[in-house]
């Protein structure tokens, strides 16, 4: 099984810090494709230039942090579900997306027997 996380930003970014101490953590994979301009989300983050890509900013963190090999799965996309989802798969949503494209994304990981959060 493996848990995707949708979003790396204010909420994500720390989802992932504390799952990836889990000493036998799931199979992680992280999403984003935003940089930390705009939203206020970066503000709860380790400072970085605006333009930094927040799966950037999260890999270095926690490659500093926790000081191992042991990363992630990161992805410079928005998570859709349409491909790297597989059957039994966890989606933990920390977008910050309208609700019609929630529903889409909730509706397309139904589909694919996956769960989500």
């Amino acid at each position: 099984m493996k848990v995707h996380i949708a979003g790396c930003g204010g909420v994500g970014f720390w989802l992932t810090v504390g799952l990836s101490r889990i000493p036998e953590h799931h199979d992680l994979v992280c999403w984003d494709d935003d940089d930390l301009q705009g939203g206020f989300g970066r503000l709860r983050l380790p400072h970085a230039e605006a333009d930094t890509k927040k799966i950037d900013l999260l890999r270095g963190f926690l490659s500093m942090a926790m000081g191992t090999d042991q990363l992630p799965t990161f992805h410079h996309d928005k998570f859709t579900g349409l491909k790297e989802l597989g059957k039994g798969d966890l989606v933990v949503d920390c977008t910050d997306m309208n609700l019609e494209s929630k529903k889409k994304l909730y509706a397309t990981v139904r589909r694919k027997e996956a769960r989500i959060l």
